[in-house]
């Protein structure tokens, strides 16, 4: 498996692969992702060589977004909320290949990388009822921290969600 930063001629196997899992969450009772989010993103996660994608080969396996913090003043309980820290955001790999550790490697991957970019934290939010994600985070040693970030969509709907930390 190997890791290379997304280019865009990789961006319709990109959107595929999001598509696919979101149909997958949407199926889970999941509804976090739509048409329109998180593909909007790609395009200016690409040009900012943010965004990343796992491969075996031509295969594409996985991507993520390793972003630069951003919510200091959340209120979450961050643990050292001043230290140096990197974001991860829409992480996703193959649905037919769930289960194969593709998701802890991807996390492995973004650790490696936020430490290299001098972070000392891997932090993420994810949706309060997102529980097969929050389970992976737990596994690969990431830790629930106090609060509840509530992000505004579309001003009429409010979606809750947790931070997560890890200290690399």
């Amino acid at each position: 498996m190997e890791l290379h930063t997304a280019q865009m001629d990789r961006l319709p196997q990109i959107e595929a692969l999001f598509q696919a899992v979101n149909a997958q969450m949407e199926r889970e009772g999941i509804a976090i992702w739509d048409d329109i989010y998180p593909a909007v993103a790609f395009p200016e996660d690409i040009r900012q060589k943010r965004l990343y994608v796992l491969t075996q080969g031509p295969e594409l396996l996985g991507a993520f977004a390793l972003c630069p913090w951003t919510l200091e003043g959340s209120g979450m309980g961050w643990a050292e909320p001043d230290e140096p820290a990197c974001c991860l955001e829409r992480l996703a790999v193959r649905v037919d290949r769930r289960g194969e550790g593709l998701g802890a490697a991807a996390l492995e991957h973004a650790a490696k990388l936020a430490r290299e970019q001098g972070a000392r934290y891997l932090r993420l939010l994810v949706a309060d009822f997102n529980a097969p994600a929050i389970g992976l985070y737990e596994k690969c040693g990431f830790r629930r921290v106090e609060g509840i970030y509530k992000l505004e969509i579309d001003g009429s709907l409010i979606m809750q969600e947790y931070g997560f930390e890890r200290k690399l």
